[in-house]
């Protein structure tokens, strides 16, 4: 690169008051000053091309954080999207849904199993504050620490000491991705049978009625051939009375 400024080799003319050895020892001097000026100046020009470049290279970096941050905040919009969706799912279904981390802990109840157990936003410390029987809360949780998947019906302990009977499914869950110290837990879902049962008595319930209704129609069909022929009998009495035959049979 060609120097901004070149200082022009000064001409000495022989000062009156300085002799000859001077001057020249002078002229010198200038010509290295000269010379470092110059070099100073190329030197200076190429630090303004060296920061030139640099900063081109930085636009260039920026315009690729800005597409790197535009694309970030577009999947966390969609993460966001696509996690709101699956709440608003999860709180739309009409069973109860628990999920539990490996030491047993409950992390995330929808509403269906909040209202239904009287939990309301706050979650129970363990999950075997939930089952009127521990050994249950055990299995299920055994079970899906073994991946196996435990289908059972059990009773569930609302926050108010009330007992529901309900039929669970226990689905282990697999461990965070590229994390192996993480515990995987597992996903309850079960469904209130209190009505089930109430609607299956009352199913068994007008069985018997039927049964019975069928078996008095049956003792009403019986007894009334026999009464039948008494009845015809009776109404002959009055005008038969008289033979003796038929008084007889």
């Amino acid at each position: 690169a060609s120097p901004l400024y070149a200082a022009p080799t000064p001409v000495m003319e022989p000062l009156p008051h300085l002799s000859p050895e001077e001057a020249g020892l002078l002229a010198k001097h200038f010509e290295v000053f000269s010379e470092t000026t110059n070099k100073l100046v190329t030197a200076h020009q190429r630090l303004q091309d060296q920061i030139k470049v640099l900063m081109e290279e930085l636009e260039i970096k920026n315009q690729q954080l800005q597409r790197v941050n535009r694309e970030l905040a577009r999947k966390m919009n969609e993460e966001e999207e696509i996690r709101d969706f699956l709440d608003r799912l999860i709180d739309s279904m009409e069973s109860g849904l628990i999920a539990v981390d490996g030491e047993g802990h409950p992390t995330r109840m929808n509403r269906y199993a909040s209202h239904l157990l009287e939990w309301g936003s706050d979650l129970p410390g363990n999950l075997a504050v939930l089952f009127e029987d521990p050994i249950e809360s055990e299995k299920a949780l055994k079970d899906t620490s073994d991946s196996r998947t435990r289908k059972s019906e059990t009773r569930l302990l609302t926050r108010g000491g009330k007992n529901l009977l309900v039929r669970y499914t226990a689905v282990p869950l697999e461990g965070t991705a590229g994390k192996s110290d993480t515990a995987p837990g597992s996903l309850i879902v079960f469904e209130d049978l209190s009505e089930v049962r109430l609607l299956e008595e009352k199913v068994r319930r007008a069985n018997r009625l039927a049964a019975l209704g069928e078996l008095a129609a049956g003792v009403a069909h019986e007894l009334r051939n026999p009464l039948a022929t008494m009845r015809g009998f009776l109404q002959l009495l009055p005008s038969e009375y008289e033979d003796p035959g038929f008084r007889e049979e």
